[in-house]
């Protein structure tokens, strides 16, 4: 169900007599399933403009949302509405939940007033525990066909060809789309990972650990920066073997990719991909980034 019909459909729910309190809106893209997220709210309370304070936008930038922010949540869901019968909270990143901060929302979500709607925004799904689940009304936003995507997107680029590529890509993503299309932090990550590997098989110690230092650049986004370094690891390694650009996911570095896997050797690959574990079980254990970061591509290298 493309995203359109999926509005459509919510937004007929809003008018609803009896409509669920408390949804779970997840997918991939989430840039888009906020601005979603928005419009239903306003749908939710008849309003015509985001700038009301009876809707609360929660965003957390810390790696986790804890059990202090849950009861700061409860203050918040103990205020009265100020202009309309209803309100309307949104919280991003809500897969961020502790499993303690988890049965505390659980207790708010059972507590709830009747004139509060709640809308959890997230990735993964798995990461919820079932009780909280089965008290909300989930909804999957699948990936995003192209015509939205290129609606989205054309207002940064008009080359069809690349945003053909980059829809193909990203699987649509349009945060990861828009931050290659402006030079930002994603587009950071993918240059980042392959002048690694134009270092490994240099050889050059010393430009891996100055490169390394830009690890500090990408703190609470370490698992999509290791997902970007297989992705690129995956490419290379793919065009080695079969010398067919086809099979490249990373089009828009194509000719890098290529580059790349005619000087670097397998093992140099297999060692990276035999580490790659350990480095992420070391981040998710918010060991110090750096430190992580250096232990694993010294290994790579075998120094």
């Amino acid at each position: 169900m493309c995203y359109e019909d999926i509005k459509e459909n919510l937004f007929k729910l809003a008018h609803k007599e009896r409509c669920s309190r408390s949804f779970i809106f997840y997918g991939k893209n989430i840039e888009k399933i906020y601005e979603v997220s928005k419009e239903f709210s306003l749908k939710l309370l008849g309003a015509t403009s985001l700038n009301t304070r009876d809707i609360i936008e929660i965003k957390n930038d810390k790696k986790i949302i804890s059990i202090e922010d849950i009861r700061n949540l409860n203050l918040e869901m103990m205020k009265k509405s100020e202009v309309f019968n209803n309100r309307v909270i949104i919280i991003y990143n809500g897969d961020k939940m502790t499993k303690e901060a988890q049965n505390a929302f659980l207790k708010s979500l059972e507590d709830s007033i009747e004139n509060i709607f709640i809308i959890l925004v997230l990735k993964d799904k798995s990461k919820m525990i079932p009780t909280i689940l089965s008290r909300c009304l989930c909804i999957k936003f699948g990936k995003i066909d192209f015509d939205e995507y290129k609606l989205s997107v054309e207002s940064f680029s008009k080359d069809y060809e690349k945003i053909e590529k980059l829809y193909l890509q990203t699987k649509g993503d349009i945060f990861f789309t828009t931050s290659i299309l402006q030079n930002g932090i994603i587009n950071k990550m993918y240059l980042h990972s392959l002048e690694l590997f134009k270092y490994f098989y240099e050889k050059d110690v010393i430009k891996v650990l100055e490169l390394s230092r830009e690890i500090n650049n990408f703190k609470d986004m370490e698992n999509v920066f290791l997902d970007i370094l297989l992705i690129v690891a995956r490419d290379i390694y793919i065009y080695k073997q079969t010398n067919n650009e086809n099979f490249v996911c990373s089009l828009i570095f194509k000719e890098d990719i290529k580059n790349i896997s005619k000087n670097i050797l397998n093992n140099t690959i297999y060692k990276f991909l035999k580490h790659s574990n350990s480095f992420r079980y070391r981040i998710n254990l918010n060991m110090n980034l750096e430190i992580c970061y250096r232990i694993f591509i010294l290994k790579v290298m075998e120094v």
